[in-house]
């Protein structure tokens, strides 16, 4: 997504999170009220951002752009304070690469990214304070996105696939600051423990080797009896070491597959309203 389009999107993301906390009356409550059964609905834009290395640590090719997307949860909390929660999330966008054939020819194009992600979580919400809550958590997730590069005159696109299961653990925290909204933050971390990926010219799958994933996010909530609200911002960061060898044919020659060494850096801007 191009930079206007971004500044829209998030004027528009500003004036719905307005419009909801002006209409609806609320009333705040430092934990979750028990038994209730919550679904959320979330819109969010993303700076992303891709670097792949050679063995020798210098770049071998970067993509960054914007991408869109929902994100759609059920989440429960339980009289005794546990939870339980499911996430999914669906994205898509346009970035731009910048890498270079096999023969080492430079190549500039576009990248045209989608993917989902599921993720199914419990924990426990412990209310530290009058005015603070605190809530740890463990789960498991797996995301599936695709990458489709484009042909240029210098080189043919093609269309590669990850998947990815990962586990993850974190804690969210809430503090309530005035009589009808709450300072929330969440930091998380975690590490793939299983990756395949594939590219359509290719006959093989390779495994990239998961090493570490980190993020975290703080917004502002509006916590009421009947609704919930929140606008947020959030970042990611995952990193993998490269894959072992895989012998196989690309693009039609015999070869040793291997996937390098990847990082992958996400900051966005997410709004949620859940009932």
């Amino acid at each position: 997504m191009k930079r206007k389009a971004f500044t829209r999107f998030t004027v528009l993301l500003f004036v719905l999170f307005v419009f909801i906390v002006k209409i609806f009356p609320v009333k705040a409550k430092v934990t979750h009220q028990p038994g209730k059964l919550t679904y959320k609905t979330a819109i969010f834009t993303e700076y992303f951002n891709w670097k792949e290395y050679n063995t020798d640590g210098s770049k071998d090719l970067e993509e960054e752009g914007w991408r869109d997307g929902i994100r759609l949860s059920l989440e429960r909390y339980w009289e005794n304070h546990f939870f339980t929660r499911g996430t999914a999330k669906f994205y898509f966008g346009r970035v731009d690469y910048d890498g270079h054939t096999q023969s080492g020819t430079p190549v500039s194009t576009d990248g045209n990214y989608q993917g989902y992600y599921f993720e199914l979580n419990g924990g426990y919400e412990w209310a530290i304070s009058k005015r603070m809550a605190i809530s740890p958590f463990a789960g498991i997730a797996y995301e599936n996105w695709y990458r489709d590069l484009e042909s240029t005159s210098a080189a043919i696109g093609y269309t590669e696939n990850w998947k990815t299961l990962f586990w993850k653990v974190g804690t969210d925290f809430s503090y309530e600051i005035t009589d009808n909204g709450f300072l929330t933050a969440q930091l998380w971390g975690g590490k793939p423990f299983y990756t395949k990926n594939r590219a359509d010219i290719a006959t093989v799958d390779v495994e990239p080797k998961g090493d570490l994933y980190v993020g975290g996010s703080i917004g502002y909530e509006i916590r009421g009896d009947n609704y919930d609200t929140n606008i947020s911002l959030y970042s990611e960061y995952r990193h993998w070491d490269k894959s072992d060898p895989e012998i196989g044919y690309f693009n039609g020659q015999l070869s040793s597959i291997t996937q390098p060494e990847s990082k992958e850096f996400i900051a966005g801007l997410l709004i949620s309203i859940g009932f």
